[in-house]
C-alpha cells in the first residue's frame, strides 16, 4: 500500500507543473482555462452529460459502468471556462467496490499528507482540517493548493462511507 502512496503522491505532484496549470484532462477531453464555452461544450458532447448546479456543470460519462459517473466539473464565465475539476481515484465496474477501494486509497492518502503537512509546506499552501464530528459521521480534509491548482481529499466515515478526491484549476 505504501508504493501505491509513494505513486499516488507522485501522480498529483506531476499534475502541478507550470506547462500545465491552465489545462486539466476530464475524462478523456483536455479542456483550457480561456477556452470558449461552446468548444468546451463541443468536444464534451461526444460521450458526456452536462448537468447545472447553479453556477456550475456536473460532468458525467454516459458509457460508464456504473451509467453515469461523475469525472468532473466545469463552471463558465463570459463564454468561457472559468474552471475545471476532476473526480480522481481508482474505477471499478462493481459500485460497492469502486467505494471501497477509493475509501481504502483515501484512508492511507490522508494518513500520509497529514504527516506530510504535519513537517510544515515548503511551496504552496497545504490545509488539513475536519468538516464534521459526530455519532453519524467524521469528515476531514485536506487541500493543496499551488497557484491556480488544488488537490483536494475529503473522507467521510460512518454508516456510509463516502471519499472525494478532486483535482481544480481556475483562473487567476
Amino acid at each position: 500500500m505504501h508504493k501505491l502512496i509513494l505513486i499516488a503522491i507522485t501522480i498529483v505532484a506531476a499534475t502541478f507543473s507550470p506547462v500545465h496549470a491552465q489545462s486539466l484532462l476530464v475524462g478523456t477531453v483536455e479542456l483550457q482555462i480561456g477556452m470558449p464555452e461552446s468548444e468546451a461544450r463541443r468536444l464534451l458532447n461526444e460521450r458526456y452529460t452536462l448537468s447545472s448546479q447553479k453556477n456550475a456543470f456536473t460532468i458525467a460519462d454516459r458509457r460508464s459502468t456504473p451509467p453515469n459517473l461523475v469525472v468532473g466539473r466545469i463552471g463558465f464565465n463570459g463564454g468561457k471556462v472559468a474552471w475545471i475539476s476532476r473526480d480522481m481515484g481508482p474505477r471499478s465496474p462493481k459500485e460497492e467496490e469502486y467505494w471501497t477501494g477509493r475509501t481504502e486509497l483515501a484512508s492511507e492518502l490522508l494518513a500520509a499528507l497529514r504527516r506530510l503537512s504535519g513537517d510544515g509546506a515548503r511551496n504552496g499552501v497545504v490545509l488539513v482540517g475536519e468538516i464534521a464530528r459526530g455519532p453519524e459521521a467524521d469528515a476531514d480534509y485536506i487541500r493543496f493548493q499551488f497557484d491556480q491548482r488544488a488537490f483536494t481529499l475529503t473522507l467521510t466515515r460512518g454508516r456510509h462511507d463516502f471519499v472525494d478526491m478532486e483535482e481544480s484549476v481556475q483562473a487567476r
